[in-house]
């Protein structure tokens, strides 16, 4: 993330391509998640910065994430310098790895649980979806009013 605020920086400032080249950034775990709820202690607000654990943290910059990511594309469309625009559309994909990197972290912690859903209502819901078939219809931009 600084890498890439770094780049964003120096290319609004010269106005051409970064001295470093945008990179892509993809997460080191796998992708195992687990499924299924474990008991937890509540949630309560914290009164003090001494009781903020992994889990907040790890929630906030989950919630950073996130956030970024839809407003990148908007602000790179707004942008008037086309090397800025392009290194912030790369940008987004990057914040989809780090989403999916910061959720795994949670979910093997157990602060990020993921509800299992019974095997034949998952194959119900997979099987719910056919492919389109034919060839689509375009409207006749011929015709006169």
């Amino acid at each position: 993330m600084q890498q890439e605020y770094n780049t964003a920086v120096e290319c609004f400032k010269i106005g051409q391509n970064p001295s470093t080249p945008t990179q892509s950034y993809k997460k080191n775990q796998g992708n195992d998640f687990v499924y299924g709820h474990k008991p937890s202690q509540s949630k309560k607000s914290f009164q003090s910065a001494s009781e903020m654990t992994d889990d907040c943290i790890s929630s906030l910059m989950l919630g950073a994430v996130k956030a970024s990511a839809p407003m990148k594309p908007m602000v790179a469309l707004e942008t008037t310098t086309p090397v800025v625009s392009r290194v912030l559309a790369d940008a987004v994909p990057n914040c989809n790895e780090m989403a999916y990197e910061i959720s795994l972290y949670q979910n093997t912690h157990h602060y990020y649980q993921v509800s299992q859903i019974a095997q034949q209502d998952m194959k119900q819901m997979v099987n719910s979806f056919e492919p389109a078939q034919g060839k689509p219809q375009m409207p006749n931009n011929n015709t006169t009013h």
